[in-house]
C-alpha cells in the first residue's frame, strides 16, 4: 500500500482516485474480493488490474523448501497480525524421520508416569518435552505429539500487537485461522528462527485476506 501511494504523483483527493490507489495496492488479490472491498467501503469501482489467485498452487512455487501440515492453530499462540505458533503432528512422514531419540524416550516415560498416576513424574517430563521444542497435544481425543514451528507469514507486515490496529490486525488472523488446520509453504527462516512462508486455510490463500485488512487501513490513515 505504501508503494502504491509513493508513485502516485499526488494524493488521492477524491473517491475515485482512492479507489484506483486501492485497486493498485491490491492488483493481486481476486477480482471478486476486491470489488467486495471497494463497495463496502461505498468507493467507486474503477477499471481493474488482472488479479492472482488467492487459492493454494497445485505445484510447489520456485523456492519452497518444505510444507507443513499442521494441526489446528490455538487462538492464544497467534501471537500478532503476521505471526503465530503451530504444531505439525510427528505422524507426519517429514516430522516421523526427525524426532530425536530422547523425545521418543520421554514420551514412553511419561505414559509409563501416568499408567502408575505419578503426575508429578508426567509433568516434569512433559516439561521437559515442551523444552526440547515438542508437545503432547489433545485433539480429538486423542494424545498427539506434535512439533513446535514458530510461523512469520511471508510478505506482510502487520502492526505490532501495541501498534495502532494491532489488536484488530490480530483478531482478524484468528478470525482466519484460529481453531483450523493450516499448510505452510516453508522458504526459509529469518533472524529470529522463525519460519517464513505462505500459510493456507481452507485452500485460502491468508496473506491476501490479511493484507486487505492492512491495507485498508493505511488507506484510512492517510
Amino acid at each position: 500500500m505504501l508503494e502504491a501511494y509513493k508513485n502516485v504523483r499526488t494524493p488521492p483527493r477524491t473517491p475515485a482516485e482512492a479507489a484506483q490507489l486501492i485497486a493498485t495496492a491490491l492488483k493481486w488479490i481476486q477480482r471478486s474480493d476486491l470489488e467486495g472491498i471497494l463497495e463496502f467501503y461505498n468507493f467507486p469501482i474503477p477499471s481493474l488490474p488482472a488479479a492472482s489467485s488467492s487459492h493454494c498452487p497445485s505445484s510447489l512455487p520456485e523456492g519452497v523448501q518444505f510444507v507443513l501440515n499442521t494441526l489446528p492453530v490455538n487462538n492464544q499462540n497467534i501471537g500478532d497480525g503476521d505471526g503465530f505458533t503451530a504444531y505439525v503432528a510427528t505422524t507426519d512422514p517429514r516430522e516421523s524421520a526427525i524426532v530425536p531419540i530422547e523425545v521418543h524416550e520421554m514420551v514412553i516415560a511419561r505414559t509409563e508416569a501416568r499408567n502408575r498416576r505419578d503426575y508429578q513424574s508426567a509433568d516434569a517430563l512433559q516439561s521437559s518435552i515442551i523444552e526440547a521444542g515438542y508437545k503432547i497435544i489433545v485433539c480429538s481425543d486423542e494424545e498427539i505429539l506434535a512439533r513446535k514451528y514458530r510461523i512469520r507469514m511471508r510478505g506482510i507486515d502487520a502492526p505490532e500487537l501495541k501498534m495502532t490496529y494491532g489488536k484488530e490486525s490480530r483478531n482478524a488472523l484468528v478470525k482466519l485461522i484460529g481453531g483450523k488446520r493450516t499448510t505452510i509453504h516453508v522458504y526459509c527462516q529469518d533472524q529470529f528462527e522463525r519460519y517464513v512462508g505462505d500459510v493456507y486455510c481452507n485452500n485460502v490463500f491468508i496473506q491476501v485476506k490479511q493484507e486487505m485488512t492492512t491495507c485498508l487501513r493505511s488507506i484510512l490513515l492517510l
